[in-house]
């Protein structure tokens, strides 16, 4: 009897082992994705007259789906080599069914009657930029700006566009950040 729970001991430790393997090689796979995705594609800006370049990125579409409309969210977060922040929001609120890719389109960030209309083009953007200092500016329903979607590839998960905004200060109207820039071919995660 004791020889018997010897072996199934024996035998129990040998396929935990290498099912282990398998979920290890699976679990570092998905971390070499995860970190090619990180420093694939390029974004560029300039912000308040100067040239600003990501190193990494953090970058994902969200969808869900209610009332027969699915819609989607997509952030791309670029890290600059000082640890300055870009982030890009944008959503399509009128995707018919669920979508590996967002729209070509525009997204504007200024949301009015004559940008948006819910059920017929409900598109909006957020452009912020985290300075190295701190500094957060990020654009409102009164800023105009634009983020211009060029292309989505589902089939490799990488988006190009362009974008443009000033972020106005909401009580004096003065500029606080002017930016423009493009990114192309970045890799997205979908959640």
């Amino acid at each position: 009897m004791k020889k018997n729970y010897l072996v199934f001991i024996a035998l129990f430790s040998f396929f935990f082992l290498f099912s282990c393997s398998d979920d290890a090689k699976e679990e570092e796979q998905m971390m070499e994705e995860v970190e090619s995705c990180s420093t694939a594609g390029s974004l560029t800006a300039t912000i308040n007259g100067e040239s600003w370049e990501a190193t990494s990125f953090q970058n994902t579409v969200f969808g869900d789906e209610f009332d027969s409309i699915f819609a989607m969210r997509i952030d791309i977060r670029g890290y600059s080599s000082n640890n300055e922040q870009l982030i890009i929001t944008f959503n399509n609120l009128t995707a018919t069914s669920k979508e590996d890719c967002i729209r070509l389109d525009t997204y504007y960030t200024n949301i009015n009657s004559e940008t948006v209309s819910v059920g017929n083009n409900s598109e909006a953007g957020i452009i912020t930029v985290i300075r190295e200092d701190g500094t957060t500016y990020f654009s409102t329903f009164t800023d105009t700006g634009t983020i211009k979607i060029t292309s989505c590839n589902e089939s490799s998960n990488t988006i190009s566009g362009e974008f443009q905004v000033q972020i106005k200060d909401f009580i004096s109207g003065e500029i606080k950040a002017d930016i423009s820039g493009s990114f192309e071919d970045i890799c997205y995660e979908i959640l």
